[in-house]
């Protein structure tokens, strides 16, 4: 039997080995007279595949110079062709391996280099998945994986912080997190952080002071603060901190939105064919609340072409798609035209260019695709027959073997 290992460097190491495999099941049943002919007809169904992968718990790692790790994982419950994929974080790339062992075995090495890396959580995992023959009309995708994280910490004092914002309507205050860990060994005397804001032209608004901490080693915290937004105008501003931690400092970053009752028009359909034409709108609610009643209308050269169905809501700060089908019958050319976005009791309109194109005739791909297509939905469509017969034929013998065995109990 072939075995196929490849190993690609993008941007997580990747190892996959390719294997059949056939695993035989076995069941001992306790069966009862009454219903034993079912369950025997039942047993002749096909068997459902229940890929796992196993293996001892490894949990956290910590790095440690010098520390090697084994551990032994097995692939079982399928019967057909499967992959196995060891997805590793470039830092680490080196130092963690996955070799194939008898027996549908594969050994997990981790050989940690006898010097520290940069501090941070990193995080592999092994991924075991089914592959569905090429000729498949209704593939398996089936697939396991576990998960591994490894915590870098030093003795140096080192800390990992991320700066946090939400959204908020106009004049409503901004509250800013600065979220502080500990990565070392060491107790951190006191942390606190400086946040700056932004606006649109990348120039300073105001600073705010966090609140300040003492930090025991291997701990986290939060810094806190408050913005108040009064007064400015709609828009993304962008948030820098700079934390101080016993005379040492990182900087994280973010940004946040000041929103009104507003749709933001984020694309269109730039061409319409003649003939009958898709055409969709790509809207955002720039607002942190519902956006009720949305719908469109295009405008060519000033004449209505198209009005999109109405959708209900648009939720805080999410993008929707308005589309619909309208009639061109237009010559070829570039054309002036006209979004018209409606939405609660507002409305506004964008200029937009828009070109009409000749209407693409079917090629032979796009019909080979069309046969593929109603070749599988044929199969389907089998599937669910086969499948619907073989229950009423169950049905029926188990009401025919349970009415015959009343009768004689009855005698």
């Amino acid at each position: 039997m072939a075995v196929q290992l490849v190993v690609q460097y993008l941007p997580f190491q990747q190892y996959r080995v390719v294997k059949n495999k056939k695993t035989f099941f076995f069941f001992k049943l306790k069966m009862k007279n009454k219903f034993s002919t079912i369950i025997l007809i039942l047993l002749l169904l096909p068997l459902v595949s229940a890929l796992s992968l196993q293996g001892n718990l490894l949990g956290t790692i910590i790095y440690e110079p010098g520390k090697y790790i084994e551990n032994l994982y097995h692939v079982s419950g399928t019967d057909k062709d499967y992959v196995v994929e060891l997805n590793v974080e470039e830092e680490l790339q080196e130092f963690i391996k996955l070799v194939e062992e008898e027996n549908d075995g594969y050994r997990l090495e981790i050989d940690f280099p006898d010097y520290y890396i940069p501090v941070g959580r990193y995080s592999f995992s092994i991924k075991a998945k089914e592959v569905a023959p090429p000729d498949s009309a209704m593939g398996s995708t089936v697939e396991v994986s576990k998960l591994f994280f490894v915590e870098v910490y030093s003795y140096d004092k080192e800390i990992l912080t991320k700066l946090s914002a939400e959204n908020v309507n106009l004049n409503q205050p901004v509250d800013f997190n600065v979220h502080v860990e500990s990565r070392t060994y060491s107790d951190i005397e006191n942390v606190k952080a400086v946040v700056t804001i932004f606006d649109q032209d990348n120039q300073s608004i105001t600073t705010l002071q966090t609140t300040q901490e003492r930090l025991p080693k291997l701990t986290s915290t939060n810094l806190q603060t408050t913005f108040d937004t009064a007064g400015l105008k709609a828009g993304v501003y962008n948030a820098q901190a700079v934390v101080n931690y016993d005379g040492k400092e990182k900087i994280a970053e973010t940004s946040f939105r000041l929103g009104s009752m507003n749709l933001i028009l984020k694309d269109y359909s730039k061409e319409l064919t003649q003939g009958f034409s898709d055409f969709s709108v790509v809207v955002e609610n720039d607002w942190g609340e519902n956006v009720k009643n949305v719908y469109a209308k295009l405008f060519v050269e000033g004449q209505q072409m198209l009005q999109t169905p109405t959708l209900d809501i648009i939720e805080p700060w999410q993008e929707a798609k308005l589309q619909g089908i309208t009639k061109v019958d237009l010559p070829l050319g570039e054309y002036q035209g006209m979004i018209k976005l409606f939405f609660q009791d507002k409305q506004k309109e964008e200029k937009i260019m828009i070109k009409v194109v000749e209407a693409k005739e079917k090629n032979s791909d796009l019909e080979d695709k069309l046969a593929k297509e109603k070749k599988t939905q044929g199969a389907t469509v089998m599937l669910i027959l086969t499948i619907s017969l073989v229950v009423i034929l169950i049905v029926s013998l188990g009401w025919l073997f349970f009415h015959k065995g009343r009768k004689q109990d009855d005698f």
